[in-house]
């Protein structure tokens, strides 16, 4: 059984959704284990894999999912611009809400006044 065939498994023994889910055909899982120095710093370490292939069609189908959210959790050793699309669209549609999102290729930052 491949890691994700795992982790679609166990994600629903929790009750999670896995309605926006897909296997990419060809590509692994991508992995970003974290590892933690003794004086607490960590570092990430990415092997990238399926999750970077989310499209604009992946975001579009999952989009109304946002609507009722009051939180949600991104991934950010994936694509960055597809990343940021829902973030993006979240801050227009919300008009309590004032923010920015931009990312430079390697990181992406998120600035939401509090």
């Amino acid at each position: 059984m491949r890691a994700g065939e795992t982790a679609c498994r166990e994600f629903a023994e929790y009750g999670l959704s896995l309605d926006y889910v897909r296997m990419v055909e060809g590509e692994k899982t991508g992995l970003a284990p974290i590892m933690i120095d003794k004086d607490g710093n960590n570092a990430i370490m990415v092997f990238p894999g399926a999750h970077g292939h989310y499209t604009k069609e992946d975001i579009d189908r999952a989009d109304r999912e946002f609507d009722d959210a009051f939180m949600a959790s991104f991934v950010f050793e994936t694509n960055l611009d597809m990343t940021g699309m829902p973030l993006k669209r979240r801050m227009k549609k919300c008009g309590r809400i004032s923010g920015s999102v931009s990312g430079d290729g390697n990181s992406i930052r998120i600035c939401i006044p509090i």
